[in-house]
């Protein structure tokens, strides 16, 4: 009596999991087709690192803003998206959030921003 009320459990089982599967299949398929199509993307920094972004690639510009708040590492991604780069936000107000003092001491706590606003100041509009 048990195995009767224990198999139809496993087949629907069976058949949510492959239904799942299909489900992320269809999925990645549109976003792959919306990000292909899109004139504009818009993404966090860590999501610029994924692959899922590389489909939509390569882009003519990135925009990052809040960089002044960003660490140099976290903005590689999006910096190499592009061969054109426009930094948004203000290096003279908040910095990055390091909670690591050693991190901040092998320079972490200088942002790509701060590194680049005084190299090009022509190309600094405040």
């Amino acid at each position: 009596m048990q195995d009767y009320f224990a198999r139809p459990r496993k087949e629907l089982w069976r058949e949510m999991r492959r239904m799942r599967g299909e489900l992320k299949v269809r999925e990645r398929q549109l976003v792959d087709e919306l990000l292909t199509k899109a004139h504009v993307v818009c993404t966090t920094l860590t999501t610029a690192a994924r692959k899922l972004v590389e489909v939509a690639g390569p882009f003519d510009v990135s925009v990052i803003d809040e960089s002044a708040q960003a660490i140099s590492p976290a903005c590689f991604a999006a910096v190499l998206r592009a061969p054109r780069l426009v930094l948004a936000g203000d290096h003279l107000q908040l910095p990055p959030t390091i909670l690591s003092d050693k991190a901040a001491e092998q320079g972490l706590s200088v942002t790509l921003m701060e590194q680049l606003t005084p190299r090009w100041p022509e190309a600094t509009v405040m």
